[in-house]
């Protein structure tokens, strides 16, 4: 019952329209080219990789450099499509200590602000609403997270404070 209400507080259509879908996709491009990343690190770490063969670690090597190609390509992409976004234009050039490429991250996670009716159903999604205790969420062993995890810890890593004044 209380999830049929939560939805209907969702603008499914506006969610994630034009630009916010390519957000969506360049954001997930942009971690599958991280984890990548992070996982062939393993091995270029690794007291192994000194035994292997000249071929392996060319293999690994190029494996890396395709990784951070694409990983480069992703945040150019998400920068561009940034920089039109009244959200970018009109607020978040103000924000001191935030970027273009987070707040373009940040929007690949969450979608179109505008489409949740409440700034609640934001908080809500990204795992900073407060429960009926006053208390966060928090992950409960063998249930999903009723919220977002990614997009909570790229909310918690922008600065959310700014000299109004100057804005």
């Amino acid at each position: 019952m209380q999830l049929l209400e939560a939805n209907e507080r969702l603008n499914r259509e506006l969610l994630w329209s034009i630009p916010y879908d390519g957000l969506r996709f360049w954001t997930r491009w942009w971690l599958d080219a991280q984890r990548e990343l992070m996982r062939l690190r393993r091995y270029t770490q690794s007291q192994v990789l000194q035994i292997m063969s000249k071929e392996v670690r060319e293999e690994i090597e190029k494996l890396r450099n395709l990784a951070l190609n694409r990983k480069d390509k992703a945040e150019q992409q998400i920068i561009r499509i940034v920089r039109e976004l009244p959200e970018w234009t009109e607020w978040g050039k103000g924000v001191v200590g935030l970027g273009e490429f987070s707040l373009g991250k940040l929007l690949g996670l969450i979608g179109n602000p505008a489409a949740r009716e409440y700034v609640s159903c934001l908080w809500r999604h990204c795992g900073l609403a407060p429960t009926k205790d006053g208390k966060l969420e928090k992950p409960t062993k063998g249930q999903h997270r009723p919220y977002n995890a990614l997009a909570k810890s790229q909310l918690v890593s922008i600065p959310l404070w700014c000299d109004c004044d100057s804005v």
